[in-house]
C-alpha cells in the first residue's frame, strides 16, 4: 500500500511538473505568434510597479526589498524609401531601473523607482533617465490593497538632432507628469489588479515630420508636436502556480491597457488636431517565471507579448515583438514581531 501511495504521490508531481511546463510552453508559444503589435507594459509605467504586482512580488515577513532589473522592446514600422521602395526599420527600447520597498507600519508600505530610458535604431541613439514613481500602498482591507503615486519626468521627451526634435520613437521616456491610483486584490494562487495612469503635465515634444523629409526614417512617424497624451486604464488577472515542490512558481495571465481617448498635437495652422485610431485596447498575453532566493528575494523573467492591439501609437511604445523585464530582489528579513503582515 505504501508503495503504490509512493507512486501515486510521484505520478501526481510529475503530472502537475508536466502541466507547469505545458502552460510555460503555451504561453511562450503564444508569446511568440501572437498577431497585431504591442504596447509594451511596463513603457507607460504604471502595470509594472510594485503595487500593480501585487501576488505575484512576495514581500510578506521582509520590511525591505531592493530590485534591479530591466525590460526591453522592439519597434517595427515600414515606410517607402525613394529609389529602395518598402523598407524596414528597428528601434530597440531598453529601461533600466531600480526600486526600493519600505514598509514603515504593518499595513503601509512606500515604494520609490527611478528607471532610464535608452533608444536606439538605424538613425541615433538616445538616452538618459527618464522617470521617478513614488507609490504609497495599503492593504487595511484585508487581502485588497489600495494604493496611489505620481510619476514625475526626469525628461521631457525633447532629445533632438542636430536642433530637430526626434519622434516619440527615440525619446527616453513619455516626459510627463502622471498621476496614478490604483486597486489590487490577491486570493490563494489569483491576483487581481486595476489600475489609473493620467497625465496631468504634458511633455515638451516638438516634433513635426515635415521637417524631415531629407530622412525616410524619421518622416514616417506621427507629428507629435505639443504632444498631448490620454490616460491609461490598466487592468492585471494572472494567476500564481507552485512548479512541483521546486523554488520556481509560474503567473500568467492577460493585462489589458484602455487608452483612453485619442492623442492630439498642434498642426500648423495652431488648432488641436486629434490622432485617429490612438484610442483603444491594447490586451497582453503576461508569464512570469520567479526563482525565491534563500535570501529571502528572488530574480524573474517577465514575458508579455499582444493579442490586440490599438491602430496607432504616436507615443512610440514597443510596438511589436516580444517585451521581457528581468529582476534581482534582495530581501532584509524583519526581527521577530516586525512588520509581519503583506503591505
Amino acid at each position: 500500500m505504501k508503495k503504490q501511495r509512493h507512486k501515486m504521490d510521484s505520478r501526481r508531481d510529475m503530472i502537475k511538473v508536466l502541466a507547469a511546463r505545458g502552460c510555460a510552453s503555451l504561453v511562450i508559444f503564444l508569446l511568440h505568434t501572437a498577431p497585431g503589435l504591442s504596447q509594451g507594459c511596463g513603457d507607460a509605467g504604471v502595470c509594472s510597479i510594485d503595487p500593480m504586482m501585487n501576488g505575484i512580488r512576495d514581500t510578506s515577513q521582509s520590511s525591505g526589498i531592493f530590485r534591479v532589473g530591466a525590460s526591453l522592446g522592439l519597434i517595427f514600422y515600414s515606410t517607402d524609401v525613394p529609389s529602395w521602395g518598402e523598407t524596414t526599420y528597428l528601434v530597440t527600447a531598453v529601461n533600466p531601473y531600480v526600486e526600493y520597498k519600505r514598509n514603515l507600519l504593518p499595513k503601509l508600505a512606500l515604494t520609490a523607482r527611478i528607471s532610464g530610458g535608452i533608444r536606439s535604431g538605424i538613425f541615433t541613439t538616445t538616452g538618459a533617465p527618464s522617470d521617478l514613481m513614488l507609490t504609497a500602498e495599503t492593504s487595511a482591507a484585508g487581502p485588497i490593497a489600495l494604493w496611489a503615486g505620481v510619476k514625475i519626468p526626469l525628461q521631457r521627451a525633447n532629445a533632438d538632432f542636430q536642433l530637430r526634435d526626434l519622434p516619440m520613437i527615440y525619446q527616453p521616456g513619455m516626459g510627463t507628469a502622471d498621476l496614478m491610483a490604483g486597486v489590487s486584490f490577491q486570493r490563494n494562487e489569483y491576483a487581481l489588479g486595476a489600475a489609473v495612469q493620467y497625465p496631468v503635465v504634458q511633455n515638451k515634444n516638438r516634433f513635426d515630420n515635415t521637417e524631415w523629409i531629407f530622412a525616410p526614417a524619421i518622416s514616417a512617424q506621427l507629428t507629435t508636436y505639443r504632444f498631448h497624451r490620454q490616460p491609461d486604464l490598466v487592468g492585471r488577472f494572472m494567476r500564481t502556480s507552485p512548479i512541483s515542490t521546486s523554488p520556481y512558481t509560474l503567473s500568467y495571465g492577460l493585462v489589458p491597457i484602455f487608452h483612453l481617448g485619442n492623442d492630439a498635437f498642434i498642426n500648423r495652422d495652431n488648432e488641436k488636431e486629434e490622432i485617429e485610431g490612438s484610442s483603444g485596447l491594447t490586451l497582453n498575453l503576461s508569464m512570469i517565471l520567479r526563482k525565491r532566493l534563500d535570501n529571502g528575494g528572488y530574480w524573474q523573467v517577465n514575458l508579455c507579448a499582444p493579442a490586440l492591439a490599438r491602430t496607432v501609437r504616436p507615443e512610440g511604445l514597443p510596438q511589436e515583438g516580444l517585451v521581457f523585464e528581468m529582476a534581482i530582489a534582495a530581501a532584509r528579513q524583519s526581527r521577530a514581531g516586525e512588520n509581519k503582515a503583506h503591505p
